[in-house]
């Protein structure tokens, strides 16, 4: 294996995740964890943890719809804004 691969292979993964996610038939929001688990388990500069990050607050604002009611609506939202 060279060494550029076994440096880069969690990004390489989420990009092929990425990838299959956006031309799947049927995705879903869970999908994107496929992107999300590699990506935060390759960080290693400031800007990868920043990618992380504003790719984590997008995943969990698209997680939010799966709670249902709209109780449970205003409450999710008001704790994700917390």
């Amino acid at each position: 294996m060279t060494p550029r691969l076994r440096e880069n292979f969690c990004l390489f993964l989420a990009t092929v995740n990425f990838v299959a996610f956006n031309f799947g038939f049927h995705v879903h929001e869970k999908a994107l964890l496929m992107v999300y688990i590699p990506l935060l388990m390759g960080t290693r500069t400031d800007g990868d943890r920043l990618r992380v990050k504003i790719l984590g607050t997008v995943l969990m604002w698209t997680l939010l719809p799966l709670i249902p009611g709209y109780i449970e609506s205003a409450v999710k939202h008001l704790l994700f804004f917390l």
